[in-house]
């Protein structure tokens, strides 16, 4: 379970951004949910689907909490049966990621997918575990470019788009300070005003 947050080790869990739980220890209650901002189910892609895996999701998004199913598999050649994992356990096909051990964590698929599902939480979870820094990044350079893409072709006064695409790229810059532990201040905010 991953919570955008803090970076020191708490009781319980590896750090204040990554708790690992066992099935016995995850919670029966909604508001047990709210401390974290993703949770990723590691499932052993040749086994059996478990039947308590769907209910499991769907409390999950009743919670609304973004829930990942990360199938492991040994290596790529592996075979995986995706259509089968998203029937048998009722997931989404974004809520199914297929991994395989010993990819490198940077540019992974289940990267990429964190740094989609946890939205602005993302850069707090950047900045705790560098290993989704680099996907959370790029997710935030591509929505920053779809925005101002979509504002370029809006606005046809020439040059009324820049204040609007300048903005949306300082939060970009800010953002990823964020996702490198930089907090912004009230000199450094002067600053990008001015």
């Amino acid at each position: 379970m991953l919570s955008a947050g803090a970076d020191d080790t708490v009781a319980g869990g590896v750090s204040r951004a990554l708790d690992v739980l066992g099935r016995a220890d995850m919670p029966t209650r909604p508001e047990a949910l709210s401390r974290w901002s993703v949770i990723v189910f590691l499932e052993d892609a040749q086994a059996p689907v478990r039947p308590e895996l769907g209910p499991t999701i769907a409390f999950c998004r009743a919670a609304e909490l973004p829930a990942i199913v990360v199938a492991m598999r040994d290596t790529e050649a592996v075979a995986v049966d995706r259509h089968a994992w998203i029937a048998l356990a009722g997931l989404s096909s974004r809520e199914l990621v297929i991994h395989a051990r010993g990819t490198p964590a940077a540019r992974s698929a289940l990267a990429r997918r964190i740094a989609q599902v946890a939205g602005h939480g993302g850069f707090a979870l950047a900045a705790a575990l560098p290993a989704l820094r680099a996907a959370v990044i790029d997710h935030a350079i591509e929505a920053t470019a779809r925005q101002n893409a979509l504002v370029g072709a809006v606005i046809i006064l020439p040059g009324a788009d820049m204040p609007v695409m300048t903005m949306n790229q300082l939060k970009m810059v800010l953002r990823i300070g964020a996702a490198y532990g930089y907090r912004s201040d009230l000199q450094r905010t002067v600053e990008v005003l001015a």
